[in-house]
């Protein structure tokens, strides 16, 4: 009986969410042999002639022992070894929290945000709109809910899932759009022009470093997660690093719910107020305003769910002036 219900509410998500991405289509598609959505079917005409660019051929210096230690030199002006400390030290004993390399793997991380900030890449992509990667963004927000994927699954298209799907389950949920071979050929490709390189730093790994250091209630964690989400429907802000728009969001989260942003904040962010405020406003607008679609509104209704809080119903900021949206 619960696979029978499973089955229909899996069934009645692909079908709503098919007949949403036709209607939001700019044109029909020149052939109909079979049953692709129009959606997927631009977009895999717009991809049919884009090469995937290797690493190698953008590469960047990698950090070096010297650059690595300036680093942690840096972060030694923000970051005292006392308060460093305090929350792995109360997690000692907790092999999840691996307390004693909790700061070296965000370190890490850090080091290795400036290798995988993403380009200015649909102003090669003439046939890609900000509209179709909205769409798709957010069905891949409806499909991570309804096989309750872990949150990264939005933030890292290629991951290991506690319990992975079959790719009889993506077919079905791409309405048998591609054949298993072209899915699998694709992921392959992926995974050889990204040289396996997947490991890259996560907005939503840092916001949850920041949030449990810092002892974030759940509501402002769940706000804050919600504006990050939010943020991935809108193109400009690919440009950032993944940790400053952690903290620019929890930022804003804290604002919102009037919390005190403290000096521990900062130091665990590793950014001061000043610097984060002009990112923050920027979240802000994009929380406020209306999407580039109208049907584009499924994060706004996960967040409205009474699961999350009902987080998306908080008011966005009055911002001061716009000298922080230039």
């Amino acid at each position: 009986m619960v696979n029978t219900r499973n089955q229909t509410q899996q069934k009645s998500f692909c079908h709503q969410a098919m007949s949403r991405l036709k209607r939001s289509a700019s044109s029909p598609p020149q052939h109909q042999s079979n049953s692709k959505r129009s959606a997927f079917g631009d977009l895999t005409n717009a991809l049919s002639g884009v090469q995937i660019s290797s690493p190698s051929e953008t590469k960047l210096q990698t950090r070096s022992a010297k650059s690595l230690e300036n680093l942690k030199v840096q972060q030694a002006a923000w970051i005292t070894e006392e308060f460093r400390n305090d929350y792995d030290k109360n997690n000692e004993f907790d092999p999840y929290e691996i307390p004693n390399y909790a700061e070296d793997i965000f370190d890490y991380y850090r080091c290795r945000e400036r290798k995988f900030l993403v380009k200015d890449y649909l102003r090669k992509q003439k046939s890609i709109t900000k509209e179709m990667r909205a769409i798709l963004i957010d069905w891949m927000v409806e499909v991570q809910e309804n096989f309750e994927f872990n949150h990264e699954t939005l933030y890292q298209a290629v991951k290991m899932e506690r319990c992975p799907p079959s790719i009889e389950d993506f077919l079905y949920i791409c309405d048998n759009a591609y054949t298993a071979e072209e899915v699998f050929e694709k992921e392959r490709d992926i995974l050889k022009h990204l040289e396996f390189d997947i490991g890259f730093p996560l907005s939503y790994r840092f916001l949850r470093r920041y949030a449990r250091v810092t002892n974030a209630d759940l509501v402002t964690l769940t706000f804050a997660r919600y504006v990050l989400e939010n943020s991935l429907l809108h193109y400009e802000f690919i440009k950032y690093k993944e940790s400053h728009l952690a903290a620019a969001a929890y930022l804003l989260a804290c604002t919102a719910r009037e919390l005190e942003w403290t000096t521990e904040h900062a130091q665990v962010c590793g950014y001061s107020k000043e610097n984060l405020m002009p990112l923050m406003w920027k979240l802000n607008a994009a929380v406020a305003k209306p999407p580039l679609n109208a049907e584009l509104k499924h994060i706004y209704e996960k967040y409205s769910h009474v699961i999350f809080h009902e987080v998306a119903k908080i008011p966005a900021l009055i911002p001061p002036s716009n000298q922080y949206l230039k």
